[in-house]
């Protein structure tokens, strides 16, 4: 037969005694407090600003006095310091809440404006050089081949006029270079001659430039001369000569 233990309705345990039964007051296992385990995950994928006034500072502060208040009720002994702690942390997340935000310096708007392929970002300022370089000029008289009469005393001197066009867009300034090669012919020697003008050509202008083309190889016993005159231009601040015209005319 199977041995067993009555229990007593009200819940107590009773065992045989000698003359009845003797009831044993039911005693409950008692387990000491237990302090809750936190755990942090420190793998953060995003950067954090926990600067004065931001937001995640201030759910910091609160989460600290939470678990302040959570240690507390655990652990009867530190009760009164957690509360403590508690209540500045939860005041510090209200203040911080209050702070102002912190703002990055802007160094201003950047704006940008679209710009079409082959064209440019804004006006070029023209050039001295682009307006050297689209100078260009002819020999208006005396012709190609002309024959020339003068005067058989002296050193004759031959009229010339000069056609310059400025198709820049900045004004021009150059000298003007004319040079001159004779030929004396049946007697003399050879003699070449140059001289040279600064000239001003406003941008997109034409000017006619008269000068005197002096024949100094002439002289009493010489029958004709051949004169070949070569117009060209030169940057004021020196460099090669660039033709600009030529002419070949006698001269008896």
């Amino acid at each position: 037969m199977r041995a067993f233990t009555p229990v007593n309705p009200g819940g107590f345990h009773v065992q045989r005694m000698r003359g009845g039964f003797q009831p044993i007051p039911y005693q409950q296992s008692y387990r000491g407090p237990e302090m809750g385990q936190i755990q942090i995950n420190p793998n953060i994928q995003a950067p954090i600003n926990i600067g004065l006034g931001t937001l995640p500072l201030t759910i910091g502060l609160f989460t600290g006095s939470a678990v302040s208040l959570l240690m507390g009720s655990q652990i009867p002994t530190i009760r009164n310091v957690t509360s403590i702690l508690a209540l500045g942390l939860a005041g510090a997340g209200v203040l911080n809440l209050i702070l102002p935000k912190d703002t990055p310096a802007v160094g201003g708007p950047v704006t940008t404006t679209p710009v079409t392929p082959g064209q440019s970002s804004g006006p070029i300022a023209p050039s001295v050089e682009e307006a050297f370089s689209l100078v260009s000029g002819r020999i208006l008289s005396p012709g190609y081949g002309d024959t020339i009469d003068v005067s058989p005393f002296g050193t004759p001197s031959v009229p010339m006029r000069v056609r310059l066009t400025n198709d820049g867009q900045a004004d021009a300034s150059f000298d003007l270079v004319i040079s001159s090669d004779e030929q004396p012919e049946p007697f003399g020697a050879r003699v070449t001659n140059s001289q040279t003008m600064r000239v001003y050509i406003p941008k997109g202008e034409t000017r006619d430039i008269d000068v005197s083309v002096g024949v100094s190889s002439w002289e009493a016993l010489t029958d004709y001369v051949e004169v070949d005159v070569v117009v060209s231009k030169r940057r004021i601040d020196g460099g090669n000569r660039e033709n600009l015209a030529g002419v070949l005319f006698v001269v008896e």
